[in-house]
């Protein structure tokens, strides 16, 4: 990624302003009709919504799905319009069909207000709802005229009645409205029995007031629904069954009773697995918002309830969060005084052991749920009993870690059992729970989570998780807990801190683990969540973390969202502040967030991170950091291509930081001569076999493109130091070319990208007759009938780089390696080579003298081959690639002044001048936009690169040939070869722009030449009936020529030729 490219939250909090303007304007445009504007009266709701302005004002909702605390301060003008606008049409109680592309108003509300809900969240949109009294009555009606429409089988193909956003919206907004301080029998009207109630549901109270009556039937149904509507359906039923009347009539313990029943019943019967989900939620809410005078007496038997699940139902995840969920408030309220609880001790041992079990689920609600419950218990227990719990916690942090010397190996442990316990002890140490003497412990595993990575069967991260609850909890302990007791804590006791060379405060470790989180994880969260706690550390904790106000404002949590910044920029700046980060983020640098990550762009960044790192300190600290680098190497398996790259890329960067600090500094030429040893490697830990650059298992190209870089840097730094020191040079190696061979034998562009500066540097610092033999040795593999004579292979692009090393004797050399580049040119070779071999031309243009014609007319003939390249196989137009290297490499030639170029050019110039004019208007958008580019650029004019298939490209190009004064002939063929392809057969827009162009051109022409300066359709028609006589054996000119040639029948500018000299 590129680091300059701002992160997602950044461009979204600069384009919120927008959005959320265009989102009031969309509100108003579905809900309202326009007002009159004879008359002031109220606005009047729409009765239909377009289906296409519904989704597409939902669509504006959900970019704040990552930061919807933007939509707070606008939400009292976005809505309620909404609420408004619902209620007018409910209480107009008008019957509204559904039609298709339209959607009733009060749904397409419903929908905008579910939309909502998801991205803001329902406790907060839930007290937008108007909740007066008066609106009980129509939005009970309206959900009950909406549910007899869902029972009715004539009308369901004409009006479905609610929808799940609709019931769901309602019951959230009937839960609302009975928050009223009044009882219900006040304001209900007298209602009958309603018969559509559960078989089991008996006992019901007789004199209930018509509204619970009216509402029972809804809820009971929703509650076996799959959709969220359970949840709100759940919520209104505790919410009536809490109500001081609805408790004095007997309500609370018919439902309690029937639900106990009904979950108890599934372990004999079918089980309905959404109906018992319902029906735990309802029992979950009870002992959340009961008190224990309200369902105190109902604790037991919800426990053992909940206890005997059948398997059926707790194979869900969602009804195992809530029966966490329920252990919790069942744990809370039996902790209260005077609450009669029977065996509560072994109830809460049960519980606390369901929890610790569950920490480790496989889903990862029910790990929230379970480490929440935890930290909320164990605040209520005893000292002793929490201590205890905390004890068993870091007890399964030691299960299945191995022991490599001091260094614990976390690859057995259950990544999804760490994080539980993490976020069970980030809760713990928000509330406190954990004592001053068990402190060490807990950070020490917080320490280990931050660093916790683990590696799947693919190769794929599968640790993150675990490193963010890290962070949270590092986040608590901050904020939490006390400057004193936090340096109370022995840092030799918490073993995981990171040795880095100093004793220190356990504040300082944290900071340091924190830093290198945050500029080194490849995740944004876990660095985004380190800049966080770090922030908090010193912000909570001032004058005890070094240059603590500058770390943070360095660290900030914008400037490491992007992974490439915070590798680089953020990380340099940071080390830039002390010797301590600096070497704590070198030895991060050098483990498996920097070198060791799992894209080769990030082991890049981080590569040149460390080089840069490595000259902060004065120059002796080079050698030590080169040691550890080449430690590193040797101690990598060969198969671990990957961080073999790392490191490779990691030794490149650091030699070229230090030539480049020596040009400046001679005090670094010491430290810079001693690096030349390096080229040892080739005989150790770099001494590869070929199949490490053949086998497609070990990824041969990551390995070729850093050996060909350290190569280069290597050759550089030798280069530097015989010219500063006339020092003599470590040994040749000659396995560096064996090695170097390797790479050459390459097809990848990343491998070809990285050859020339190596094989030029390299080829300063050989003998002249060893690149002359090379050179020759290269050459040779381009013999016809060899094995790899007609692949891209990489010696193309290295015998074009060493040409400019090569003295010319009597240019024989020089024209020897232009021949072999130039008879790569041809369609002999597969099409990539021919693509390889004009991209190693233009590497020997800066070596070609203005005096040696017969190079420049091998080189322009290359150049010509490759124009007029129109290969097509199975995967069609293929010689297109090579006439966009060709128009490169023409470019190219032009600005370095090798070939003249205009309409007063001659020989093989004006070939290439004419094929860039042809190309400049064929039908392929590619080639069209590099040549016409190309042109523009000698023309010294500027053209916006969409416009290249306009009407007005094509009448420029048209106009700049044959409007007085004419161009020569050559060049009006040229154009006319290539635009009768686009006017024939290009795309649709393509052919009609250039078509119209045409047809501008030819009506200002005469029909026959007035000047011979001039222009005429004359002049054209000949041109045109030559080109078809050239070619009536091609058919990629002859059919669009007779595409234009019957247009201009078309459009009678032929027919005006009859009388004149045309045949």
């Amino acid at each position: 990624m590129n680091p300059t490219t701002e992160d997602d939250d950044l461009l979204l909090q600069r384009a919120s302003a927008n959005l959320l303007a265009e989102l009031r304007t969309r509100i108003d445009k579905v809900l309202w009709k326009k007002a009159s504007a004879s008359r002031d009266v109220a606005r009047t709701p729409h009765r239909y919504v377009k289906e296409r302005d519904l989704w597409r004002t939902l669509a504006l909702l959900d970019p704040f799905q990552g930061d919807p605390q933007l939509l707070d301060t606008h939400l009292k003008f976005l809505l309620p319009p909404l609420v408004d606008a619902y209620l007018q049409t409910a209480l107009s109680k008008e019957h509204i069909d559904s039609t298709k592309p339209f959607v009733p108003l009060p749904r397409a509300v419903c929908c905008i207000l579910n939309s909502f809900c998801k991205v803001r969240g329902e406790k907060i949109i839930i007290g937008f709802l108007n909740n007066e009294p008066r609106h009980l009555e129509p939005i009970l009606s309206a959900f009950e005229r909406g549910t007899v429409e869902n029972r009715d089988s004539t009308k369901r193909t004409k009006n479905p009645g609610l929808v799940w956003e609709e019931r769901y919206i309602l019951l959230l907004w009937l839960s609302h409205l009975l928050l009223v301080p009044f009882d219900l029998a006040s304001i209900s009207a007298p209602a009958q029995q309603c018969a559509s109630l559960p078989e089991d549901l008996t006992g019901l109270p007789k004199d209930l007031p018509g509204i619970p009556i009216r509402i029972l039937p809804i809820v009971l149904l929703s509650l076996r629904s799959a959709t969220k509507e359970r949840f709100a359906a759940a919520k209104l039923l505790v919410k009536l069954c809490l109500r001081p009347d609805m408790r004095a009539a007997g309500l609370l313990d018919c439902l309690t009773n029937w639900a106990l029943a009904s979950v108890k019943a599934s372990e004999t019967k079918s089980v309905h697995i959404h109906k018992n989900i319902g029906l735990l939620s309802f029992l979950s809410g009870l002992v959340s918002s009961g008190t224990v005078e309200e369902i105190g007496k109902y604790l037991a038997p919800i426990y053992h309830t909940c206890a005997a699940l059948p398997e059926e139902v707790s194979s869900s995840a969602v009804a195992r969060k809530l029966v966490i969920k329920t252990y919790r408030e069942i744990a809370n309220h039996s902790l209260q005084p005077r609450v009669d609880f029977p065996d509560l001790e072994g109830v809460m041992e049960e519980i606390i052991e369901s929890l610790l079990q569950s920490v480790g689920d496989g889903d990862t609600p029910v790990r929230y749920a379970a480490s929440k419950a935890l930290s909320v218990i164990s605040l209520k227990l005893q000292q002793d009993m929490a201590e205890e719990v905390i004890e068993a916690i870091l007890g399964y942090l030691n299960e299945n870690v191995l022991w490599e010397g001091n260094i614990r190996d976390l690859r057995a442990v259950d990544p999804l059992q760490w994080h539980g316990l993490m976020l069970t002890l980030g809760h713990l140490l928000y509330r406190r729970a954990v004592p001053n003497s068990q402190l060490p412990a807990v950070l020490n595993s917080l320490i280990l989570g931050l660093n916790f990575e683990q590696r799947g069967t693919t190769g794929g991260s599968i640790g993150t998780n675990v490193r963010d609850a890290a962070c949270f909890g590092i986040w608590s302990l901050s904020r939490r807990y006390t400057t004193k007791e936090l340096d109370s804590v022995d840092t030799r006791e918490v073993h995981s801190v990171n040795d880095v060379g100093e004793t220190q405060s356990i504040l300082r470790a944290l900071a340091v683990e924190l830093l290198v989180a945050a500029c080194l994880d490849p995740v944004g969260n876990i660095r985004r969540g380190s800049s966080a706690a770090l922030q908090e550390l010193v912000g909570r904790h001032p004058d005890v973390v070094d240059h603590g106000i500058s770390l943070v404002q360095v660290v900030d949590f914008h400037a490491v969202g992007l992974r490439d910044r915070a590798l680089g920029d953020v990380a340099l700046a940071s080390g830039r502040l002390s010797p301590l980060y600096r070497r704590a983020l070198f030895s991060g640098l050098m483990g498996w967030r920097g070198i060791g990550a799992l894209d080769a762009a990030s082991r890049t960044v981080a590569a040149k991170s460390i080089g840069k790192l490595s000259m902060f300190d004065n120059f002796e600290h080079v050698d030590t950091c080169s040691g550890a680098i080449q430690t590193s190497l040797a101690e990598t398996p060969k198969r671990d291509v990957e961080k073999r790259h790392g490191i490779v890329l990691a030794l490149t960067y650091l030699v070229e930081e230090c030539v480049e600090s020596s040009m400046t500094d001679s005090k670094a030429i010491r430290a810079t001569c001693s690096l030349t040893q390096l080229w040892q490697l080739f005989d150790g830990p770099l001494a590869l076999k070929e199949e490490n650059f053949t086998s497609v298992s070990l990824r041969p190209e990551v390995t070729a493109i850093s050996i060909l870089s350290l190569i280069s840097a290597l050759a550089e730094l030798s280069l530097f130091v015989i010219q500063s020191s006339s020092s003599a040079v470590a040994q040749w190696n000659p396995r560096v070319m064996q090695t170097l061979d390797y790479c050459l034998r390459r097809t990848e562009d990343s491998v070809h990208s990285a050859i020339p500066s190596c094989v030029q540097r390299l080829g300063l610092l050989l003998p002249k007759e060893e690149r002359r033999s090379i050179s020759k040795s290269w050459m040779d593999t381009f013999t016809y009938g060899s094995k790899i004579s007609s692949r891209p292979s990489g010696h193309a692009i290295a015998l074009g780089a060493i040409y400019c090393t090569i003295e010319n004797a009597a240019q024989r050399d020089h024209t020897a390696i232009l021949d072999a580049l130039a008879s790569r040119c041809s369609d002999i070779v597969a099409i990539e080579a021919r693509v390889v071999a004009v991209k190693s031309i233009q590497l020997t243009f800066p070596a070609i003298k203005l005096d040696e014609p017969k190079l420049i007319s091998k080189v322009a003939e290359a150049l010509v081959t490759g124009l007029n390249d129109y290969t097509i196989n199975q995967r069609g137009d293929v010689g297109s690639l090579v006439r966009l290297e060709a128009i490169t490499g023409v470019s190219n030639a032009w600005k370095q002044g090798l070939l003249s170029h205009g309409f007063d050019s001659a020989g093989t110039e004006q070939d290439i001048f004419a094929a860039m004019l042809r190309l400049s208007v064929e039908k392929l958008d590619k080639v069209r936009n590099q040549a016409g580019q190309c042109l523009d650029e000698l023309e010294s004019t500027s053209v916006n690169p969409s416009t290249f298939s306009s009407f007005g490209y094509f009448r420029h190009r048209l106009s700049s040939v044959f409007e007085p004064p004419i161009k020569p002939r050559w060049a009006r063929r040229g154009v006319l070869a290539g635009y009768v392809t686009a006017a024939g057969m290009g795309s649709e827009s393509v052919l009609q722009a250039s078509r119209l162009a045409l047809v501008d051109l030819l009506e200002t022409m005469p029909a026959e030449y007035s000047h011979p300066d001039d222009g005429s359709i004359l002049d054209v028609a000949n041109i045109l009936t030559e080109l078809l006589r050239d070619n009536l054996g091609t058919d990629r000119v002859v059919l669009p020529l007779l595409e234009v040639i019957a247009f201009l029948f078309d459009a009678g500018f032929l027919q005006k030729l009859v009388g004149t000299e045309f045949k």
